[in-house]
């Protein structure tokens, strides 16, 4: 199998632009709230300090999606809500992996520390009024980053479209974005615990080290473009 390449990052890129350009480029705040976000979908996160260092656009932070498991009821906005918190600006980020890792990180780059931030079980849990604040400071950076949703509508299962796309596009991402277009000196990223997401620029930790299917690149295209 032929190792991605810049151009297969590109193609990635042009067909996430042509999906803002008919959905939006929107705050997650407002993404939460829109009628342009499908009930099923891939979602790219682009952080307003971040760009691309091979041209003038924003450089994806995340891929994601919601439930792949069958039978799930789970919806992208339910999604995007978990990852946004409330409108009082409180969260959750034990439903969030991905708020989880911001915490983490703004906690690192604050020389502060929250014992209970990140762990589960009864007792973790018992600890939440300790972390409002911090979910709050999470929910502040969160609300503003960019959101492009893409519909992908079919069944949840092991087959799901939407999980060949997002494990793909974190993998090419993860390893050709990360050389091609690096993180900005100030990127929050760099201070998270995780290796996995300082190394590959990404808020994602899973799917980072798989191998890409290039066949990815012409479903997505397919999708978007149309045949």
């Amino acid at each position: 199998m032929t190792a991605p390449s810049p151009a297969d990052l590109d193609r990635l890129y042009v067909a996430i632009e042509r999906v803002a350009e008919v959905r939006g480029r929107l705050a997650l705040a407002d993404a939460i709230l829109s009628t342009s976000v499908p009930v099923r979908g891939v979602y790219f996160v682009f952080d307003v300090g971040e760009h691309r260092a091979t041209s003038h656009g924003l450089r994806v932070v995340r891929v994601g999606t919601h439930g792949l498991a069958r039978g799930s009821h789970s919806t992208l906005r339910g999604r995007l809500r978990q990852h946004c918190g409330s409108r009082t600006g409180f969260g959750n980020h034990r439903a969030s992996v991905f708020r989880s890792h911001v915490g983490a990180a703004l906690l690192h780059r604050g020389g502060h520390d929250l014992p209970s931030w990140g762990v589960r079980g009864a007792e973790a849990r018992r600890q939440r009024a300790s972390e409002r604040e911090h979910e709050r400071l999470v929910s502040r950076y969160m609300r503003e980053l960019l959101v492009v949703t893409l519909e992908v509508a079919d069944d949840p299962g092991p087959a799901s479209r939407r999980g060949f796309i997002e494990r793909n596009s974190i993998a090419l991402l993860a390893s050709v974005g990360s050389r091609v277009d690096p993180p900005s000196a100030e990127w929050l990223g760099w201070s998270s615990t995780r290796e996995a997401v300082r190394s590959s620029g990404l808020w994602n930790v899973r799917h980072g080290s798989d191998t890409v299917d290039p066949s990815f690149l012409a479903v997505l295209e397919t999708m978007v473009f149309g045949a």
